[in-house]
């Protein structure tokens, strides 16, 4: 059953002060076959990368074990109805450990807007991913329902605000894409205080089976950063709309605020990338090599201390917690 919270119909972020349920429009159905891939290092080739190698005492990532991507049940509604998919979990998508090996608490915020087959296989894999790690997690799934073009980044900066307010005792946000799955059994979810770290190094395309594609020449898809880093950094900016350059963005921030950032490891950060077309107002920004000629100067001024955005509802589900959003 879902709870919806009270919430404040604006919520306005200022320098001072620093709810309709999911489409259940059909996309693409995803196979029905379970598959699993295991990328070995002799399979990638490795270019200089734009951000240092995770250090050593990050800890967050450990040798190759392979994680097995189930693709079957690409349908939202079934994991709902079914209550042995996944164990134990509390509501809105939470999950504590009976025995924790770690004190730390993490946060996924998962940027949406109407993508039920990807979500669904996101959440059977992604728990089970997470459980694995035996550490306390929530995802946070934030649904922008307007007609305006996606904002990708905004979202990033609104699942931040909102999850913070619910609790406060997290400590590790993961900005992370919803057609993305860790293929690395032993790629541990984790921030580490030397530096925001990018984890989708190496991605295996669905759509392109034996493609293994370099990102560690990037710095999207999935990155982590405590509470006191992603703040430094003043958030992500909410200038995007549309595809592309929110990410260049972000590093440009970490960057300037003094602060490092590092890959994960190429042959540990394995990701499983879903095909899908180009979503209905997602399209190619064309402002944004522009946008990113002025975050020097921009970024103090945009991002977390100017977020605007109305709370429509905030819905407690069994494999998640969604934000349901405008700007």
């Amino acid at each position: 059953m879902n709870e919806t919270l009270p919430s404040s119909n604006m919520v306005k972020v200022s320098p001072e002060t620093l709810n309709s349920p999911l489409s259940n429009s059909t996309l693409t159905t995803l196979s029905t076959a379970t598959e699993s891939r295991t990328i070995s290092s002799t399979q990638l080739t490795a270019t200089k990368p734009k951000v240092t190698q995770a250090p050593p005492n990050a800890a967050c990532y450990a040798s190759q074990t392979p994680f097995i991507v189930n693709l079957n049940y690409s349908d939202i509604d079934f994991l709902e109805e079914n209550v042995d998919f996944i164990e134990h979990l509390l509501e809105g998508g939470s999950w504590r450990p009976a025995q924790a090996v770690s004190t730390i608490n993490i946060s996924i915020i998962i940027p949406y807007r109407k993508r039920e087959s990807h979500l669904a296989v996101f959440l059977l894999n992604v728990h089970k991913f997470l459980q694995m790690q035996n550490i306390s997690y929530t995802i946070f799934i934030v649904n922008q329902v307007d007609d305006k073009k996606f904002n990708r980044a905004g979202l990033f900066n609104v699942g931040f605000y909102e999850a913070q307010k619910m609790n406060s005792s997290h400590d590790c946000y993961f900005f992370h894409d919803v057609d993305l799955i860790p293929d690395n059994g032993n790629l541990t979810y984790c921030c580490s205080s030397d530096a925001v770290l990018h984890y989708a190094t190496a991605i295996w395309r669905h759509s392109a089976p034996g493609e293994i594609k370099d990102y560690s020449m990037f710095f999207g898809g999935i990155v982590a950063a405590t509470a006191s880093q992603f703040q430094k950094a003043n958030g992500f900016s909410n200038r995007y709309w549309g595809w592309g350059g929110e990410d260049d963005d972000f590093l440009k921030r970490v960057r300037a605020s003094g602060q490092n950032a590092s890959n994960i490891p190429f042959a540990d950060g394995r990701y499983v990338m879903f095909k899908h077309d180009r979503d209905k107002g997602n399209e190619p920004n064309g402002l944004r090599m522009k946008l990113l000629g002025e975050t020097q100067k921009t970024w103090k001024s945009d991002g977390l201390n100017t977020l605007n955005y109305t709370v429509l509802s905030i819905l407690k589900k069994k494999y998640y917690t969604e934000i349901q959003v405008s700007f």
